[in-house]
């Protein structure tokens, strides 16, 4: 929590509030989806990873209200990390990334990374790679640059698509390793 906004914003705003909202750098929609977590609606409740559709936009119906938020606990074996790159702390992220992972005896028999920032919405990505296997620095470093060459963020104000990706690499490496230590 005390990467989510400025002060002021995050004591006055809601977890469903920013949820709903949508906003694909804003760090809850990603730690949310790359938990696997659930949002609960008015109606029905929706797995995080189909709950958003673009930027701003939710599968939200007309008449529906976001009413709370299922987040799955991380128990012994898994662990997890979140990181981003804003200009001042508090602002929203260039890039961004989260993973949980589940380690047993020494090998990973499960794992959910997602960026943000650099994609219309927080985006699951592919670590099968890393499942069956140990964490090591060339195995982070391995998937990162994988994922970095997968997605294609928008230029804005500051940083040009290029710069986007380097920093989803960094972030990457540094989710998985810090994950890892967590889990094991």
């Amino acid at each position: 929590m005390p990467r989510v906004g400025h002060v002021v914003t995050r004591n006055r705003g809601t977890d469903c509030g920013s949820i709903a909202h949508a906003d694909s750098a804003a760090e809850l929609p990603l730690a949310l989806v790359a938990l696997g977590g659930e949002v609960v609606t008015s109606r029905r409740t929706v797995p995080a990873a189909e709950f958003f559709a673009t930027h701003f936009t939710t599968t939200l119906e007309p008449d529906e209200l976001v009413i709370a938020t299922n987040w799955p606990r991380l128990t012994p074996g898994w662990g997890g990390a979140l990181e981003e790159f804003a200009v001042r702390h508090g602002d929203f992220a260039l890039a961004s990334a989260a993973c949980v992972l589940h380690v047993e005896e020494g090998h990973i028999t499960d794992a959910r990374l997602a960026v943000g920032s650099v994609t219309d919405r927080p985006e699951l990505v592919d670590v099968s790679p890393l499942v069956g296997h140990s964490v090591d620095v060339e195995a982070a470093r391995s998937v990162a640059t994988t994922v970095a060459a997968s997605i294609d963020p928008p230029p804005n104000l500051h940083g040009s698509p290029k710069y986007r990706r380097r920093l989803v690499e960094v972030l990457v490496e540094r989710v998985v390793a810090r994950a890892w230590a967590a889990a094991s």
